[in-house]
């Protein structure tokens, strides 16, 4: 037997002694972040109409929830955005605190609401970016040379509380349903399939299927 074949034979026998190390298994309730676990996001509904003119977002949305615990707080992450109509299972929330240093926003219900499911919903107004993150406009050079813009979006890692109010860490996993209005003439595409478009005078309408369960950074 040939030197180089004695060492791959040592080689081979030595493997199956070395350690296998596993994986520590996913933990929600230890895995790191600044937002408190007693309420979970299970199913975002997201409507957003950008103006592109004005630099500036109006959304709707309805977030189904999951409380773990009777709470009368519910805390989650935005920056630059103003929440309008803020109620909890059709019921106005008592006071909304919106900190953009903090870039946390923090809803005070009249009492605590049960463990169990809920519907948050609200509607409200933000900001398009002029750097890459959120929803931010850039230049583009079209089919023929000419100077056009585009809307896109960058939401990692922290920053898809840009585009929408969220529970903004990797932890809190949720579906998502996205419908953006645009002009007619845009093109519009998400990571899902479109489920239905329509179209309204100038504008359209684009609603894409739901998504898989998933952190808001994608």
């Amino acid at each position: 037997m040939s030197a180089a074949r004695h060492r791959l034979w040592l080689l081979i026998a030595l493997l199956p002694a070395l350690p296998i190390l596993a994986a520590e298994p996913f933990s929600f309730d230890t895995a790191p972040g600044r937002l408190p676990k007693d309420i979970v996001p299970l199913d975002y509904r997201l409507t957003i109409v950008p103006d592109l003119a004005a630099m500036a977002i109006a959304g709707w949305e309805s977030v189904s929830l999951e409380f773990r615990d009777s709470t009368a707080t519910i805390r989650f992450n935005s920056l630059n955005e103003v929440l309008h109509d803020v109620r909890l299972d059709g019921q106005p929330v008592q006071q909304v605190i919106t900190e953009d240093a903090a870039q946390m926003t923090t809803l005070t219900l009249a009492s605590p609401a049960a463990p169990g499911r809920h519907t948050l919903s609200f509607a409200y107004s933000g900001r398009i970016e002029t750097l890459a993150r959120g929803l931010f406009v850039q230049p583009y050079a079209g089919p023929h040379g000419n100077q056009a813009l585009i809307l896109s979006t960058k939401m990692e890692s922290t920053d898809a509380r840009r585009m929408f109010p969220c529970w903004d860490e990797p932890a809190f996993r949720a579906t998502f349903e996205l419908t953006v209005t645009v002009p007619a003439a845009w093109a519009v595409v998400s990571n899902m399939p479109i489920a239905h478009r329509h179209t309204h005078g100038t504008l359209a309408t684009t609603t894409f299927a739901r998504s898989p369960r998933m952190p808001s950074y994608l």
